[in-house]
């Protein structure tokens, strides 16, 4: 009898079963581990604008503001930040970028950066318009100041608080994205 090599129509057929079952599984968890990412990425991007303002201040010596802004050269008076923000020197201490000649003059307020915002189509909320640090990295106006960032996609919600003292704490929790 000639002996032959290969699979059976029904060992294939398990065999695809098997890997089939096998990628069903794993997709809802790659998209989730994705959204999970994707929304650290974002809250990364929040937090060194955070943490470049109160050093910016500490280094300049002079308040420097964080607010929300669509196009980079004006605060948008709305507790929405998911659509982008900046960071500025605020020299006259109005909490709005009077940028003058758009130099970085001593005597003028100046953008030191500009973020586009979510990008993944998160939520991005506060309890505040704007952020101000003085020139010893605490809060101007002393109260804390409550932000609440999300990713429809994610299960999770970020909580970040940032103190008087101007120091910053993440907490995660599960809910819902609003």
């Amino acid at each position: 009898m000639k002996k032959t090599f290969g699979f059976t129509i029904i060992e294939l057929m398990m065999t695809l079963l098997i890997a089939f079952i096998l990628i069903g599984a794993g997709v809802p968890a790659l998209n989730d581990f994705v959204s999970d990412r994707s929304l650290a990425s974002e809250i990364s991007r929040f937090n060194i604008a955070l943490s470049m303002a109160r050093s910016e201040a500490i280094t300049r010596g002079s308040n420097v503001v964080v607010c929300p802004s669509a196009n980079g050269t004006s605060c948008v008076a709305s507790n929405d930040w998911a659509g982008g923000w900046i960071v500025f020197r605020d020299v006259v201490g109005n909490g709005s970028p009077d940028l003058g000649d758009g130099t970085c003059a001593a005597a003028s307020d100046c953008v030191l950066r500009f973020d586009q915002g979510m990008s993944t189509g998160g939520v991005l909320t506060a309890n505040a318009n704007l952020l101000s640090f003085n020139r010893t990295g605490e809060r101007v106006g002393g109260s804390s100041t409550f932000f609440k960032i999300c990713n429809p996609k994610a299960h999770q919600v970020r909580n970040i608080t940032i103190a008087a003292s101007g120091s910053v704490s993440i907490v995660s929790s599960v809910g819902v994205c609003p």
